[in-house]
């Protein structure tokens, strides 16, 4: 696999242990190592993603970034995506997930998000919210003056969405 932080320009993780000055344990503590002390010392990783320094994506109806993978996240999945007006989010249409929740959060622009029972307009500074099992499909009014900037959140970042299928035969989307 293809390291990113060789393609982009990604700060890399400080490398920090937090030595920190502490009394001496009292007796309601005894045997728990402070957070500093050389016992609990631990690595702790940052990182700052410019999202215009990541390709996007090919073969997306819309424009998207893999701002967690760009940083090596494991445990979420998050994107930006910038939806031209027309535009969909997603590759599948009407998709749902087995157990990830999605989160929307529209930076500018307007998103309209399609599910079985009706349609919802999230505006800038909304979210719109998917739980697991819950179809939808996200995209741009073709009636907006230009690009939606939509940023996405996915956990855990598993890849277990499927075409919704109102019959209810499922499909791997």
């Amino acid at each position: 696999m293809t390291s990113w932080h060789s393609e982009i320009s990604v700060r890399p993780p400080f490398d920090l242990t937090c030595p920190v000055a502490h009394d001496p344990e009292p007796p309601a503590t005894a045997g728990v190592q402070p957070f500093g002390s050389p016992a609990r010392s631990r690595h702790m990783g940052y990182h700052v993603v410019d999202p215009d320094d990541l390709d996007p994506q090919p073969d997306r109806p819309s424009e998207m970034r893999y701002v967690s993978e760009a940083a090596g996240l494991e445990n979420v999945g998050l994107r930006e995506y910038r939806v031209a007006p027309g535009e969909d989010i997603p590759v599948s249409g009407l998709h749902y997930h087995d157990e990830q929740e999605e989160a929307f959060y529209v930076v500018s622009g307007a998103l309209r998000v399609e599910t079985p029972e009706r349609e919802y307009a999230v505006d800038a500074g909304e979210f719109f919210l998917a739980e697991p099992d819950s179809p939808h499909r996200a995209f741009a009014p073709a009636s907006n003056e230009a690009p939606t900037v939509v940023v996405g959140v996915g956990a855990p970042s598993v890849r277990d969405g499927h075409v919704y299928d109102p019959a209810g035969d499922r499909e791997d989307g």
